[in-house]
């Protein structure tokens, strides 16, 4: 285990496994970094980094305002370094190694996505029911906003 300071607060990293093939596994919004040990103990050849999110896990709370969208892609970001890794990510995981991987493809080798969130492709095929999740979703956006 390592902890680094991301400039979002401490931010802690789990390690599993000693393989030659770097895997960077990033958690649901309900999840940890050590939800991925059972994953890991799976492949023989790989060494897996996985930051748990602010307020998650073994890291600090989140002081930010608002989403911590940004901020998770900064981690994601140091945990990958120069690249190329294997990124996974499961739920809101999969959504910031699909953000990140768009945005710097020459660092990722392959990019798994397990449940991704991904809100944009409901309001393509039906945008009254994204209106509706986002009207329902409100008073929390606002709670997020207000810190």
């Amino acid at each position: 285990m390592s902890k680094g300071d991301t400039g979002h607060g401490f931010v802690n990293v789990e390690t599993f496994g000693e393989g030659p093939r770097p895997v960077v596994a990033l958690h649901c919004a309900l999840g940890r970094a050590a939800s991925w040990l059972p994953i890991a103990r799976l492949v023989e050849d790989a060494t897996f980094s996985a930051p748990d999110w602010p307020s998650h896990g073994k890291s600090a709370a989140w002081q930010g305002p608002g989403l911590m969208h940004e901020a998770a892609l900064g981690i994601t970001d140091q945990a990958v370094g120069t690249g190329p890794v294997d990124l996974v990510g499961h739920s809101y995981g999969g959504v910031i190694a699909l953000d990140f991987a768009t945005r710097w493809p020459e660092r990722v080798r392959s990019l798994t996505l397990i449940e991704p969130i991904f809100l944009a492709i409901v309001g393509e095929d039906d945008r009254n029911a994204l209106d509706a999740y986002l009207l329902q979703m409100q008073p929390h956006f606002d709670a997020l906003a207000n810190g």
